[in-house]
């Protein structure tokens, strides 16, 4: 991830956390593109690879509030 993503995401959880759907929806849609870029690159196309991502959406869901 480059430092300018990183920036951008860290805006878009800011503004998820007061509340902002919209930002939300856009942070979850660049973090599964981003996880599943990961997960792809360390373990090839496994048909398991949605599930992990998935599984990293709802740890950033459940952690939202910190």
């Amino acid at each position: 991830m480059s430092p300018e993503q990183e920036v951008r995401l860290a805006a878009l959880m800011r503004r998820a956390q007061t509340g902002d759907e919209t930002a939300y929806a856009e942070l979850l849609i660049a973090l599964a593109v981003l996880a599943r870029r990961f997960v792809r690159g360390q373990v090839g196309a496994v048909p398991w690879l949605d599930d992990a991502v998935q599984t990293t959406l709802v740890s950033v869901d459940r952690a939202r509030h910190t």
